[in-house]
């Protein structure tokens, strides 16, 4: 059964090259406007966000051209490590969209942080190599954003706003007074080799919806930084030329295999799973059947190593701990088991 058609909740995946998958996505004179969508579900909105009163992002998405209730997942930024969410069509996501058969099991990552001067939210956006990725407002097609402030995306049929929060934040009683509120988006070029996996951090001086008012002696609006994603089986894990950051050390119940990775491909992000769209080393794919498709982001975060678990069907684990994990640091001295065995992952320096 394939990746489109697996009905959500089912505890196994399973590989159907046979099958083809028509994936249409509403053209623009079907979609709703973003204005349009914000208006009509900021009831729900206000709900989650007045409810919500601590520094993170209220993501919100709405699909086009249908009254459905808008599915809404706040997540918290804590100040020691990111938070994770994973949106996509798989029982285990934490934005689960079931109802949207155009979307991927596990479509993007999202990364919750904090700036250390003043615990702004900074958010990572990235698609986990899709077919479809997302767009921008604009329609311009993007792998990965980096921000911090309100953003508002498309992902196939869905219209995803983030609305970055405070403990001070304002939610307006009137929709479009609200929808005023929050400030432009303004797009860079595009940095194909990003230097951080986050966007540079402003003082806060107070905020209301979906807004951080910042002193910036050139702009007030919201800076939306277009960064490669994970690097794809076409690109290399370490360039010519570029010193190793280290090894990916990948167990099974064969042999060990040895991915070599550099800071490039460290800092965009490098996918682990049985699909073949994730990395698995000498063109080999990982074979465990208990392995999900797109299992495992390993990505630097603040210059560290991290795994995050993409919403596996069967997790991953800290050997030494026996506990499931969504992201943890990676080093020389601990072990990740993937699903329940044999596969594990394993980082080592240099």
């Amino acid at each position: 059964m394939s990746d489109a058609t697996l009905p959500p909740g089912r505890g196994r995946e399973h590989d159907n090259s046979a099958t083809m998958i028509m994936r249409v996505v509403p053209r623009d004179d079907e979609r709703s406007s973003f204005r349009e969508l914000f208006v009509r579900h900021y009831p729900a909105i206000r709900r989650a966000g007045t409810g919500f009163p601590h520094p993170g992002v209220v993501i919100v998405a709405a699909e086009d051209r249908r009254h459905r209730e808008p599915t809404v997942l706040c997540v918290a930024a804590r100040p020691d490590a990111p938070s994770v969410a994973i949106v996509g069509r798989h029982s285990q996501a934490d934005l689960f969209l079931p109802h949207d058969p155009t979307l991927s099991l596990r479509h993007l990552a999202v990364l919750v942080g904090t700036a250390a001067e003043d615990q702004t939210p900074r958010l990572r956006i990235m698609d986990l190599r899709t077919p479809l990725g997302f767009e921008d407002e604009h329609g311009h097609p993007c792998r990965s954003l980096a921000v911090d402030g309100p953003v508002l995306l498309r992902c196939s049929r869905q219209a995803l706003f983030f609305l970055v929060t405070g403990t001070d934040t304002e939610w307006p009683e009137n929709a479009y007074d609200a929808w005023a509120q929050l400030p432009p988006r303004e797009y860079p070029e595009p940095d194909d080799d990003p230097q951080a996996p986050w966007p540079p951090a402003y003082r806060v001086a107070d905020t209301m919806v979906g807004r951080s008012r910042r002193t910036r002696s050139t702009s007030d609006s919201t800076i939306v930084h277009r960064v490669a994603g994970p690097v794809t089986a076409k690109q290399r894990l370490l360039i010519p030329d570029e010193e190793p950051r280290g090894s990916l050390v990948l167990g099974s119940s064969e042999r060990p295999r040895r991915l070599i990775v550099g800071d490039r491909a460290l800092r965009r992000g490098v996918l682990l799973g049985r699909y073949d769209r994730c990395e698995s080393g000498g063109g080999m794919r990982i074979l465990d059947p208990d392995v999900s498709r797109v299992h495992l982001l390993v990505l630097a975060i603040d210059d560290r190593p991290h795994a995050i678990d993409t919403a596996s069907t069967n997790g991953s684990y800290v050997r030494e701990e026996a506990r499931r994990i969504r992201i943890v640091p990676l080093d020389a001295s601990g072990e990740l088991v993937l699903a329940r065995g044999p596969t594990t992952v394993r980082w080592q320096p240099g």
